[in-house]
């Protein structure tokens, strides 16, 4: 009896641990993650539609947190800084971006289409650039309507790989599960 009860117990264990691995990429997503991307100078000037000036690079690093919702939905906060540098100075710009808007699944390509988003200077330096050069902003501005895609590389429960398909394309960007 004893081992009925154990065998029957492993199963159901087996079954639901089978399921939850099993599931969906969509049912995979939902949930908050945390990511982390780096654009060194070189993959700023692929991606870039103007030129900088001679001599100038820049590199941008992005960190923040995305929820994808129930009903194809998902929020986004994050901070990103550009590192301006030109003539031995570095001018480190610093702005919040917020959106929300739907998103969908092609196969293994995760589409986010944005509805309402806000580019928003940090700092006094960065707000006082932005006033100079209402261009600067335009980097991050949300556009309604506008899609980034994504192929899926590899999901779990934890952890999610992923590169872009459009500007910057070729990005791989690692998420990290926090709920």
């Amino acid at each position: 009896m004893k081992q009925n009860i154990l065998t029957s117990t492993l199963l159901v264990m087996g079954l639901l641990v089978g399921c939850t691995q099993a599931g969906s990429t969509e049912d995979k997503l939902l949930g908050s993650w945390n990511f982390s991307v780096f654009m060194s100078p070189s993959k700023v000037a692929e991606m870039s539609k103007d030129p900088l000036p001679p001599g100038a690079t820049m590199e941008i690093t992005m960190e923040g947190s995305t929820t994808i919702l129930h009903g194809h939905r998902y929020n986004a906060e994050g901070q990103a800084t550009l590192r301006l540098a030109m003539q031995g100075k570095e001018l480190p710009l610093k702005f919040l971006i917020r959106e929300s808007g739907r998103w969908e699944m092609h196969d293994d390509v995760f589409v986010q289409i944005t509805e309402d988003g806000v580019v928003t200077p940090l700092d006094d330096m960065t707000r006082s650039i932005v006033a100079d050069s209402p261009e600067m902003t335009a980097l991050f501005e949300p556009v309604k309507g506008a899609s980034a895609s994504s192929r899926i590389l590899n999901i779990s429960h934890n952890e999610m790989n992923v590169v872009t398909l459009e500007e910057p394309k070729g990005l791989r960007v690692k998420y990290i599960r926090t709920s």
